[in-house]
């Protein structure tokens, strides 16, 4: 059996064949990726999983320490810094976006107020944004192009 290496593969791609494993989209080529090394089926070695940076770096502490990453030495400045940053801050940070159409009840907008109140149990943990219809932040947009959970209260 083949020696581990290090847990994570980091590099840009070199093609766009490849499909992250968390939202099962494309990886456009020479955008950063990250791959978890795993133990491979079909022949004695290890092979990375790759995952878009930002699918990885959204979830809490899955990069233990940049000595975990391979080829981090190789990236430009700002994408090491990414890959530092996530592993100094060792949290867990969430953006919470709530949505009220145009033809949103004053009951429901006060539903709403009250589910941010109760979210602040999370501390500096979750960042909330309330996003109007037509007048949603260019970070709520975003999130449409990787992948979104839209939760129905």
């Amino acid at each position: 059996m083949a020696t581990p290496p290090k847990p994570w593969k980091a590099e840009y791609a070199k093609s766009s064949r490849s499909s992250c494993r968390t939202c099962k989209i494309h990886i456009d080529k020479e955008k950063l990726r990250l791959g978890k090394m795993v133990q491979s089926q079909q022949f004695d070695g290890f092979m990375p999983m790759w995952h878009h940076s930002q699918c990885v770096l959204k979830k809490a502490k899955q990069i233990k320490s940049c000595d975990d990453v391979e080829g981090i030495e190789t990236l430009r400045w700002e994408d090491q810094e990414k890959i530092r940053h996530y592993v100094e801050s060792g949290a867990f940070k969430h953006d919470i976006h709530f949505w009220l159409g145009k033809d949103t009840s004053q009951d429901e907008a006060g539903t709403t107020a009250m589910k941010f109140v109760g979210l602040d149990v999370l501390g500096n943990h979750a960042v909330q944004y309330r996003e109007l219809q037509s007048h949603e932040s260019n970070r709520f947009i975003s999130y449409f192009f990787i992948n979104i959970t839209i939760m129905l209260i």
